[in-house]
């Protein structure tokens, strides 16, 4: 494996345990203040209108975000199997680089669909702590 796919492995892996960190912490802080007594009717129903539209938007970014990068996986991929047919000499690739092109084509996938859902997450974990 090379170290690119180690790194994209890695920022996958780091995104799942930060979206695993502060999730929680969220949908706490959230609950705790519908809950409470604090706030008044209309905040709260603001705050459940907010959540709901920053899901959806969310799931749309991420969305967009997997799309954008399967197409660049394709094409990647796609350049790395006509390679022998254009380039004359050249050979087909062995077992371990299409190993080590999917493990990376997964861990991207995967950063891509995270990457939104979690930059939302934070920002609202900063923004209740407040």
């Amino acid at each position: 494996m090379t170290a690119r796919a180690r790194t994209k492995q890695a920022r996958a892996a780091r995104q799942m345990m930060e979206m695993m960190t502060v999730a929680p912490i969220v949908v706490a802080q959230r609950v705790s203040r519908a809950a409470g007594t604090k706030d008044s009717t209309s905040t709260k129903q603001r705050e459940a209108h907010r959540m709901v539209s920053e899901k959806v938007q969310a799931s749309g970014e991420s969305m967009m975000g997997m799309a954008f990068a399967a197409i660049r996986i394709h094409a990647a991929f796609a350049g790395m199997m006509m390679r022998p047919w254009m380039l004359s000499g050249s050979r087909r690739p062995g077992a371990a680089a299409l190993s080590t092109f999917l493990q990376s084509a997964a861990a991207d996938l995967t950063s891509s669909a995270l990457a939104p859902p979690l930059r939302k997450a934070k920002a609202n974990a900063r923004r209740l702590a407040r």
